[in-house]
């Protein structure tokens, strides 16, 4: 390529002129125009050739052992200035004489490469043979072959090879060698249509670039200069690739080749032929697993192929397991966020490298979390936080709460069914463990149905059950005597709690079609602050009165409740948003903190409620219910003000106390039996606006608002069935008509 214009007749640039401007346009759909230049084009306008519509241009580095093109970085860096893609290409002078010199051959390439330097981006290196240096053909094919490989070795890119038809017949024996090996063609044929490509047409793969004329008229290029064409629309699949690894920690990434190989977060890159296959390798270091490919990867098989195009990025992430065990007595699940584990036995799930995993152990209805051991410790359910650098093992215990307790209602009336309300979920029921009978003994026929958790309708012997009813299938016999047991003793199936605690024998007698009442008229109650420094807070609230319900407000899918325990305390009963969630007992020989997380309650704002329940036999002392403190998605709240109730004193309240709560959506809650139910409340400017809800209906609404302060001003809700009744209170925090306070204060309530 370096002295054409002396080979170049004026008449022969002529007529090729005329020849291929035509086929010169009608290829440009499929073709990319480029030029190699090298001194003998001098100096280059690199901005009009850019604006002439050339795609590319291959540059002369070097020559022989030594020589360096005096124009070559400035055309290099002319080019790429104007948006013009680069090759660089190396004369070959081969020597030897009779035999091929390898070693002549190596040094050419060691010189091209330390002057060209191709990196990601430009196109491929080019070797232009155009002599022999008197060698024959098989001789100078060897030399050429050293040529290419040394640089295939140092680089990671096979060179393509400039050459005519002519000369790689005739000198190069037409091998197919190269062709078959992967190594591209840039063909010199001027002056026809259709260039003929040696070797069998490139063993069918044809020409990637074509020398297709030599000649003047190109502007910002005052002498000839060699016009060349790429097959294809996109130069892409000539340039020289990039391919890069980022292995996360815990494991490494290799290539077959050897070229990639890096691990523990570092990254590695190597320079690829542009469409090469590369396979890459994920190897987990010890303890480790291989998690996921990302970038140019996809899925979790430890191999990925990548086909190099352009800059390319694969990315391995490797993880660590983390192995979660339920033991205990009581019963409960682990989960963790991120997501991966929910489990209530023994699990493993691989996290990536260095996360950090948050678990958080959630008892079944029977049973109150015990303790983390393992790589957590402590006592709270919801602080237990590892980190993935290496395999963790997590233990939560779960202790047993005792047996279920169950609550009978008696029929109202004649056809009337017998209600069985549980503390827990219960198991195995059936017609020989919930019995009706006379007080004579005989056996009574009724149909038995039952409900779950969530109020559906389920098998009584095969699945969970929180309520039941016993029908008799005949009306009883007004005025006569009968008993209702759940759980005789020695019968079998026993009812058992998920925990395989049988429910103690549990018996109630009646009188058909009369009432018995289960708490007298005039009840009140308060829910107090008691202040102690071993509380979160400072203080809890704490009542002891058997039926006093308190409820707080809170938001998000879980919830967690900070409960007292100690001597003095009992059993209670929670629920949110109506519905049963688990009983609790905190009676312990000494002062502790007890938490209970629950999930499951979905999205937006939810009510928790807590309601004392009658002691257990065997610690009647031991009533209270104290509340430390809730802790939602949006923090920990001590002695929480969305549902307290504070007790005040007053000498015309009724008993001389009530409750007041001015915050929105507190609930005061209790039970009843009777057809009414009288609340007595405060009327004044402080007090505002509230409603009553029996079983659930909102029966009516109060404007307690007045322009003075009256105690014991009765509201009276009647024309109930005559049987057990659920009453709420709520608080809706606004003013009433002649005042602006949006308090309400409770001081009694009475049963007709």
């Amino acid at each position: 390529m370096t002295a054409r214009i002396a080979r170049t007749s004026c008449l022969l640039a002529v007529v090729a002129s005329m020849l291929f401007a035509s086929p010169a346009t009608a290829n440009a759909a499929t073709t990319l125009p480029g030029i190699d230049v090298s001194k003998w084009q001098g100096t280059i306008d690199w901005s009009k050739v850019a604006g002439a519509g050339i795609r590319f241009a291959i540059a002369r580095a070097t020559k022989g052992r030594t020589y360096l093109d005096p124009t070559f970085q400035a055309n290099v860096d002319g080019a790429r200035a104007n948006g013009i893609v680069v090759g660089a290409y190396h004369r070959a002078t081969p020597s030897g004489g009779a035999t091929a010199d390898i070693a002549d051959a190596r040094a050419e390439a060691n010189h091209y490469l330390d002057v060209a330097t191709p990196g990601v981006g430009d196109l491929i290196p080019a070797l232009d043979i155009e002599e022999t240096g008197g060698l024959a053909p098989a001789d100078l094919v060897v030399w050429v072959k050293a040529w290419v490989t040394r640089v295939t070795n140092v680089l990671g890119v096979k060179p393509m090879l400039y050459a005519s038809p002519h000369f790689w017949t005739v000198n190069m024996g037409d091998s197919t060698w190269f062709a078959d090996n992967g190594y591209r063609l840039w063909l010199a044929h001027w002056s026809v249509r259709s260039p003929t490509v040696p070797a069998n047409d490139w063993q069918g793969r044809g020409w990637t670039f074509w020398q297709w004329m030599h000649k003047p008229g190109l502007p910002g290029v005052t002498t000839d200069v060699d016009r060349d064409r790429f097959a294809g629309t996109n130069p892409v699949t000539a340039r020289i690739a990039q391919l890069t690894a980022q292995p996360g920690a815990g494991g490494s990434v290799t290539d077959i080749t050897g070229r990639l190989a890096c691990g523990d977060g570092a990254t590695c890159a190597s320079l690829f032929d542009p469409s090469a296959i590369v396979t890459l390798t994920a190897k987990p270091d010890p303890g480790a697993v291989f998690l996921s490919w990302g970038g140019a990867c996809a899925g979790s098989s430890p191999t990925c192929s990548v086909t190099t195009l352009g800059r390319k990025t694969v990315i391995a992430t490797f993880g660590y397991p983390l192995s979660t065990t339920v033991t205990g007595p009581g019963g409960g699940s682990v989960s963790t966020a991120p997501a991966g584990i929910t489990c209530a036995g023994s699990c493993s799930h691989a996290f990536p490298a260095g996360s950090s995993v948050s678990l958080t152990a959630t008892p079944d209805a029977a049973s109150e979390f015990g303790a983390w051991s393992g790589d957590c410790t402590g006592l709270d359910p919801s602080v237990c936080t590892v980190t993935l650098d290496q395999p963790r093992s997590v233990t939560a215990s779960f202790t047993d709460l005792g047996p279920p307790s169950a609550d009978i209602t008696t029929p109202t009336s004649l056809a009337g069914p017998v209600r069985i309300a549980f503390s827990e979920p219960v198991r195995h029921l059936g017609a020989d463990n919930v019995v009706l009978r006379t007080a004579g003994g005989a056996a009574v026929a009724g149909s038995l149905s039952c409900r779950n958790e969530d109020g559906a309708t389920v098998s009584c012997s095969k699945d969970l059950v929180l309520s039941a009813q016993l029908r008799p299938r005949s009306p009883l016999l007004a005025g006569q005597s009968y008993l209702v047991v759940a759980n005789p003793n020695g019968v079998t199936p026993a009812i058992v709690d998920r925990a395989s605690n049988p429910l103690p024998r549990t018996a109630a007698s009646f009188r058909a079609a009369t009432v018995v009442p289960e708490e007298g008229p005039g009840s009140s109650f308060a829910w107090g602050t008691r202040p102690d420094a071993r509380a979160r807070g400072g203080s809890y609230l704490w009542e002891r009165q058997v039926g006093a319900s308190i409820a707080f407000a809170f938001s998000g899918p879980s919830v967690t409740l900070w409960t007292v325990a100690g001597p003095t305390f009992g059993r209670a009963k929670v629920a949110i948003d109506g519905r049963y969630r688990t009983t609790i007992d905190r009676h312990r020989r000494s002062f502790a903190l007890v938490a209970r997380t629950f999930t499951g309650s979905g999205q937006g704002a939810h009510q928790l409620q807590v309601s004392i329940l009658a002691p257990d036999p065997g610690h009647p002392a031991a009533i209270a219910t104290g509340v430390d403190a809730i802790v939602d998605r949006n923090g920990a709240r001590s002695t929480p003000l969305s549902a307290r109730w504070a007790p005040r004193s007053a000498p015309s309240a009724a008993g001389g106390r009530f409750v007041v709560s001015g915050v929105a959506g507190a609930r005061a809650w209790f039970r009843f039996r009777g057809s009414a139910v009288t609340i007595t409340t405060a009327t004044g400017p402080a007090y505002g606006r509230a409603e009553i809800w029996v079983d659930g209906t909102l029966r009516r609404r109060l404007d307690l608002s007045a322009a003075t302060k009256t105690f014991a001003v009765a509201r009276t809700v009647g024309g109930l069935a005559d049987r057990v009744h659920s009453v709420r209170v709520i608080v809706l925090g606004l003013p009433g008509k002649a005042g602006t306070g949006t308090a309400v204060a409770i001081d009694g309530w009475s049963v007709a």
